[in-house]
């Protein structure tokens, strides 16, 4: 069971990928995509970002079967906020694919999770990475369409300066991450102080409870093996 839900969790991000996908290439003008369509096919065709797990990183659980109404009401206001396209884009699945929209609306969930503890710059710097991440799949796909010498000389460029801003978010992310786990390390550091300050007192616990632990009647083991009830 647990391992169909997971399933059926991986085949959702798919799934609002694509579906976002699609919407985006109708918004710039072009031919518009089948969600299903395209969530068919290969992810470096797609230009979507994709969760990639990271070192250290704990995945969020997966999302409920469905949300309840105060988790859709939560998330569609952060996306709102934090990410108006995307939230406009499950508005329009809302009211023209409701199935899909559930779907959609479960994988935008686990990602949310992943985020909204964060501080406000680097939940700016995660959702700034995602958008990057993706603007740099799609300028990939017209670099392998252009013929153009010249095209492709400026979607060179403009590759390097989304990665110069992908480089700075990701940075941001870094930073937040390494004050994480500076903070642990401080806190680490504190109780072994405290621990080694306590020694002698830890020790002496330790003895008088294996002192209380070993006592018994003579020659009686310090634990006598248990005995079997006899069946009624």
């Amino acid at each position: 069971m647990t391992k169909n839900r997971v399933l059926t969790t991986g085949a959702a991000v798919v799934l609002v990928a694509a579906a976002l996908a699609a919407w985006a290439a109708a918004d710039n003008g072009a031919t518009k995509i089948d969600p299903r369509e395209a969530a068919s096919r290969p992810a470096k065709d797609e230009g979507v970002y994709r969760p990639r797990p990271r070192g250290g990183d704990v995945p969020p659980p997966p999302p409920p079967a469905q949300l309840s109404s105060e988790q859709e009401k939560e998330l569609l206001g952060a996306l709102e906020k934090k990410k108006p396209s995307v939230y406009q884009r499950l508005i329009q699945l809302r009211d023209s694919r409701p199935t899909l929209y559930q779907s959609a609306l479960r994988a935008a969930w686990w990602s949310y999770q992943k985020w909204k503890n964060m501080p406000e710059p680097v939940q700016d710097a995660v959702l700034t990475e995602q958008e990057l991440r993706a603007e740099l799949g799609r300028a990939a796909e017209e670099f392998r369409k252009a013929t153009d010498k010249a095209q492709r000389d400026k979607l060179v460029e403009q590759a390097r300066a989304t990665m110069t801003k992908l480089f700075e978010a990701e940075q941001k992310i870094r930073e937040y991450r390494l004050s994480q786990l500076e903070e642990q390390i401080k806190k680490l550091r504190e109780e072994m102080e405290k621990r080694y300050q306590q020694r002698n007192e830890i020790i002496e616990e330790r003895i008088n409870r294996w002192l209380k632990e070993g006592q018994g009647p003579a020659g009686a083991p310090a634990h006598a093996p248990a005995t079997s009830q006899p069946t009624k």
